[in-house]
């Protein structure tokens, strides 16, 4: 041919490979060569959306059981530095009958919010990633089961008042054995505010390091 010699033509540029393993996109990726289309192009997609289905629901559980927790310490704690300081300087015979119709609403109260925090609870520990027999040689298990102990610890000490401590309160011979049933009532407050603020403290050290 006569004339200037044409310049090269450049070879095509390779597409680089894109990995499947693309966090932030929910399985997707983007495509190259249509970026500034917005095209997108599913990756290994059934499994990403079986994970996040799976995550939504554990989303729920966990949900479930924090609400509950709140519930569950937010009366007793309630109990215990706001209504027990106010009924102490009430007339006893006003201040029993207070107490029982307190008891019989907070106890309500907090034990569906015990049962939804045991059961999530429950729910939780077997979906696990490895044994339960391994617990105690981590400290992460060492915390779990001491935040377990403590919760455990609430409910018997719950069961007390919801069934002693009313008992006395409910007595025929009555304002007789209302001293020992508020110092008890009281007392057995304070117990579960410790195995509380025992939960709180494994929970604060699990997710905070």
């Amino acid at each position: 041919m006569t004339g200037a010699p044409g310049r090269a033509a450049a070879p095509p540029a390779r597409a680089r490979p894109v990995s499947p393993r693309l966090g932030g996109t929910g399985g997707f990726a983007v495509q190259p060569a249509a970026l500034r289309h917005g095209t997108f192009f599913p990756l290994a997609a059934p499994r990403r959306v079986r994970r996040g289905c799976a995550a939504v629901a554990r989303t729920w559980w966990v949900w479930v059981h924090d609400l509950g927790a709140v519930l569950w310490l937010g009366s007793v704690f309630y109990q215990l530095l706001v209504v027990a300081p106010v009924l102490a300087g009430q007339p006893p015979l006003l201040r029993r009958r207070l107490w029982l119709q307190l008891i019989g609403r907070f106890h309500g109260v907090a034990a569906l919010a015990a049962l939804a925090v045991v059961v999530t609870g429950i729910a939780r520990l077997l979906a696990l990633p490895w044994p339960l027999a391994r617990l105690p040689a981590t400290l992460y298990g060492r915390l779990l089961l001491a935040k377990m102990a403590g919760a455990a610890g609430m409910l018997l000490t719950g069961g007390a008042i919801a069934f002693g401590v009313t008992a006395m309160l409910r007595d025929p011979r009555g304002m007789d054995r209302f001293p020992a049933a508020a110092r008890w009532l009281v007392g057995l407050l304070m117990l579960e505010a410790a195995l509380g603020t025992l939960v709180l403290w494994c929970v604060a050290r699990i997710h905070g390091g």
